[in-house]
């Protein structure tokens, strides 16, 4: 056969024959390990090394739960040497990050720092206080996170209603199956759509919550009149005034797509806001 044959010419060329064997070249062992993630309007840029393909993978798909549509450029490397509980420090840092306007964080090892702009100073002490939580025990944690200033300048009911339709286009709320429990994938879409609220202080928000047609119709409007309370909930525990707030569930009465359909169930299982002058009080 071809090996014997190979092996036979190159015997029959060096007086002392030739060993054949193999070897496991493997991974290369990069120290320091690091794992980089950069936040800005622009998208998220990941970089650095993680210790598999498959948490790469799983690092992108947690990422898109959180960010949307947001571009995500994905440069990571596999290489050796990541640290025991790599994979969940790393998922945790993207869930803090989902909660920055702006930020970048850097894993060397087992430090780990973290800085940006957080939406509310609630949300900068949460992203402190549940990562730290979330980080598996030899990992330490530097962080600067500070809340936004709110800008001086108010946006119209016009202008409002385009940026809030634009922001929630780019992602959407997502809840545990057949519950009114917001998933934390979500906090970081609705820290910016409560940033954005704060800045029309003369509009009402309508909160409406939708389902797709599967099960029962009034268990379907409870559900949906729930979700909406929920959202409405997390606006005002992010600085919306409750006074500007109203929940308002249809169920499964107005479909944006087809319910024959996954994608289509998938489309009309959501919360729109929408918003209305605030009407003056006598």
């Amino acid at each position: 056969d071809t090996l014997a044959y190979t092996r036979y010419v190159i015997d029959a060329g060096l007086s002392g024959g030739v060993k054949l064997g193999t070897t496991d070249i493997g991974l290369a062992r990069i120290s320091p390990f690091v794992w980089t993630a950069a936040l800005s309007s622009d998208g998220l840029l990941l970089d650095g090394y993680v210790p598999s393909e498959e948490v790469a993978d799983d690092l992108v798909r947690s990422a898109r739960l959180k960010l949307g549509s947001l571009p995500i450029d994905n440069r990571m490397k596999v290489a050796a040497g990541a640290p025991e509980g790599f994979a969940a420090a790393a998922d945790a840092v993207l869930q803090g990050l989902s909660r920055l306007k702006d930020g970048q964080a850097t894993l060397s090892d087992t430090d780990l720092s973290l800085e940006g702009s957080a939406f509310t100073a609630t949300a900068a002490g949460e992203i402190s206080d549940r990562l730290g939580a979330a980080l598996p025990g030899p990992f330490s944690l530097r962080e600067s996170v500070e809340p936004l200033v709110l800008p001086s300048q108010r946006l119209t009911g016009t202008a409002c209603q385009e940026q809030i339709d634009r922001t929630a286009s780019e992602n959407s709320v997502l809840f545990d199956t057949g519950e009114a429990r917001i998933q934390y994938h979500s906090q970081g879409f609705l820290d910016r759509i409560a940033f954005l609220a704060r800045q029309c202080p003369d509009v009402r928000l309508e909160i409406s919550g939708h389902t797709d047609a599967d099960g029962d119709a009034d268990a379907n409007l409870a559900l949906s009149e729930k979700r909406a309370e929920a959202v409405m909930a997390y606006m005002t525990d992010a600085g919306v005034a409750r006074d500007r707030l109203v929940s308002v569930g249809y169920g499964e009465t107005k479909p944006v797509a087809d319910n024959e359909t996954e994608a289509g169930k998938a489309a009309n299982r959501r919360v729109e806001i929408q918003i209305s002058p605030l009407r003056a009080t006598s």
